[in-house]
């Protein structure tokens, strides 16, 4: 006896290939939108094309989330040259106006 992966009945080892393949229950993956589905269920065309498209639209938020995340962290620091530079120019500024008293 084995049983069945979709429905887990016991079925005789010679008609377990073609009874899983005939069960309701058994779970397929689609390669196409990367979605598991059971094989009563609905998977045409249509469906496997939405699913397609929201993995590729969550694929699109993951680098656009990290995109967005890079640009802010750039951004920091380049205010923290400018700074960092106007500050030395204020200090460079400073000096000379001690030189030029002197």
């Amino acid at each position: 006896m084995k049983k069945c992966q979709g429905c887990l009945k016991s079925i005789l080892k010679q008609n377990a290939d073609q009874y899983e393949l005939q069960c309701e229950h058994v779970e397929i993956f689609c390669i196409n939108c990367q979605a598991t589905y059971r094989r009563r269920d609905t998977h045409n065309a249509i469906v496997c094309l939405r699913n397609q498209m929201k993995n590729q639209n969550d694929l699109f938020e993951l680098k656009l989330t990290s995109l967005e995340n890079e640009l802010k962290r750039q951004t920091e620091l380049l205010i923290n040259i400018d700074q960092q530079q106007k500050a030395l120019i204020g200090h460079l500024d400073k000096q000379s106006r001690l030189a030029e008293g002197k």
